[in-house]
Formats: structure tokens, C-alpha cells, sequence
């Protein structure tokens, strides 16, 4: 059975946060590329195998008690909140599934879940 992963998205702080078992999800890459299908309201993240403008360094103390992957990039968190139309002020966690055959994590943005608070 296939458990479900989590990211969160704020725009507010313009970060998006990939949770633990997101990561882990996908073989506990050194970084990650995400991508955005429109279309269908898909956002995907993948591993990737250097260091680009486009990929995100996994953080060495990701699995600490401490630890956290935050990405802050308002354009990116802009262009989600524009095409989903969803309210400014409120964090989005979007629940999503790994494709294993594709080595890709895919998120339903339809599926998001609002909450009052941008706090990670």
C-alpha cells in the first residue's frame, strides 16, 4: 500500500516545505528539481544529479530532530497561488504519491488543505 507524502506551500514567506518522508520517498536524493503541469494542477518533484539554478541541495541534517527541507522562492510559490487561485494569506499542504517507476513525486494541487499559518 501506498502511503501518502506531504509538501506545504506559503506565500506569504515564498517557501515550500518537502516533508521528511517526501524525501525519503525518493531514495534520499543530494538534490531535487520540482515541476509544475498547469494543465492538470500536477506539481512533481524528482531527484536530479548535480547541482543547477533549477535543482535544490537536500539539507545534510534533514533527518535531525531539527532538521527541514524549506525552499523559499516567492515566483515559483506566486505562479502555484495565481493558477490555483488560492487565498494569499493561508498555507496549502497538498498530499501527494511517489511513482516509483518514474522516481517522481507527484501532487495533486486540486487536494490542497488550507491552514491559518505559514509557520514551519
Amino acid at each position: 500500500m501506498d502511503s501518502v507524502i506531504y509538501i506545504s506551500v506559503c506565500l506569504s514567506n515564498g517557501s515550500i516545505r518537502l516533508f521528511k518522508e517526501t524525501v525519503r520517498s525518493l531514495d534520499t536524493p543530494k538534490y531535487v528539481r520540482f515541476y509544475i503541469n498547469v494543465e492538470k494542477s500536477l506539481l512533481a518533484v524528482a531527484p536530479y544529479h548535480k547541482n543547477s539554478l533549477k535543482s535544490h541541495k537536500i539539507p545534510k541534517n534533514l533527518y535531525t530532530d531539527n532538521g527541514a527541507m524549506v525552499i523559499y522562492s516567492k515566483m515559483f510559490c506566486e505562479i502555484i497561488y495565481r493558477q490555483m487561485n488560492w487565498n494569499r494569506n493561508m498555507l496549502y499542504r497538498v498530499p501527494g504519491k511517489t511513482l516509483a517507476k518514474e522516481n517522481m513525486a507527484v501532487f495533486d494541487l486540486l487536494k490542497a488543505k488550507t491552514y491559518n499559518d505559514c509557520d514551519f
